[in-house]
């Protein structure tokens, strides 16, 4: 049972580190296209 309740915690813990990886790879092609940095914020984070 404990077994199952760490993996639930690391399994959540690699999951909000991707996201915020992919946001912040997301916001950078965007920068590189010259987007807003309002259309940016508004679409993406």
């Amino acid at each position: 049972m404990v077994l199952f309740g760490i993996a639930i915690v690391i399994g959540l813990g690699i999951l909000i580190w991707s996201a915020d990886c992919f946001v912040d790879g997301a916001s950078g092609l965007a920068n590189s296209f010259s987007v807003s940095p309002l259309i940016i914020a508004l679409t993406i984070r």
